[in-house]
């Protein structure tokens, strides 16, 4: 779920800052998330590989191993069967670290959701998404038993700013 591609496109800015270079490969379901991504790479002259695949259907296609495998803002839209299934298929791309990152279902989230996106906007998409997206994110402790059953452990799940939560994973 690379969507625009900014994360990654930002790790590559950052790595390379600091004299490092990285190789990307980023998917997400949307060709038009992948022509704005590879159009955003080509405006911070960052390479990316990219691919369409919906990671929800069937096995993943082989995308090869990776050192770090990251997913971001995405495990609140699966349901519980779909989310152990594209953990389990993403640790075992993860040659070192499986990070995944998504908002927390909470009552201080839910609460938020009610009443920030009134303040700072009029679309009413956001007015109802932000609650909906909430309503269908894990806690923190949901999370962990998701990951735990579909094979990682040890697994670590914290709550971060702001009102998120991050998983990491690595073989061991």
């Amino acid at each position: 779920a690379s969507g625009s591609g900014e994360i990654p496109i930002k790790l590559a800015t950052r790595a390379r800052s600091h004299g490092h270079q990285i190789e990307l490969t980023a998917c997400d379901f949307s060709p038009l998330a992948r022509t704005i991504a590879l159009e955003n790479c080509n405006l911070a002259n960052v390479q990316m590989r990219y691919e369409s695949i919906d990671v929800t259907g069937g096995e993943l296609p082989s995308l090869g191993r990776f050192d770090v495998v990251m997913c971001n803002l995405f495990f609140h839209h699966l349901d519980e069967a779909s989310a152990i299934k594209v953990l389990r298929q993403s640790s075992r791309m993860a040659d070192r670290l499986l990070i995944v990152n998504d908002i927390r279902r909470d009552w201080m989230n839910l609460l938020l959701a009610n009443i920030v996106p009134q303040i700072l906007t009029r679309s009413n998409v956001v007015h109802v998404d932000a609650v909906r997206s909430v309503r269908a994110a894990y806690s923190v402790d949901e999370f962990r038993s998701l990951a735990v059953s579909a094979g990682l452990h040890p697994v670590e799940v914290h709550k971060i700013f702001p009102r998120r939560m991050v998983m990491t994973w690595s073989p061991q």
